[in-house]
């Protein structure tokens, strides 16, 4: 069982969506929404999603929200959001109930 720091999380959670996705019922077992910080270890928010978007994705009928959920303030954050592959919503800190009734 990986360590409860942050790079063992992350790394836990690429093999876990990855062997899901091999199994028969993978793409129903998804969550219908996926959480990523820009600022992680390991990999980047944007990495992640061009990852699981490269690695994960093929052949889902169903594909997850995604949001990328920061405290940046910076423009540059939210246009390479835009520029993603696959649609992702940005959301700045703090996560309020609203912003999540708004991300379907």
């Amino acid at each position: 069982f990986p360590s409860h720091d942050s790079q063992s999380g992350l790394c836990f959670t690429i093999v876990f969506l990855e062997n899901l996705m091999k199994t028969a019922a993978g793409a129903e077992l998804l969550p219908e929404v996926l959480f990523v910080d820009i600022n992680m270890p390991v990999m980047d928010g944007f990495q992640f999603v061009s990852y699981f978007e490269e690695k994960l994705l093929n052949g889902l009928k169903k594909v997850p929200e995604i949001v990328i959920l920061t405290s940046s303030l910076s423009p540059t954050d939210e246009e390479r959001s835009k520029n993603c592959g696959i649609k992702v919503h940005f959301i700045r800190k703090p996560l309020t109930v609203d912003m999540l009734k708004n991300i379907k």
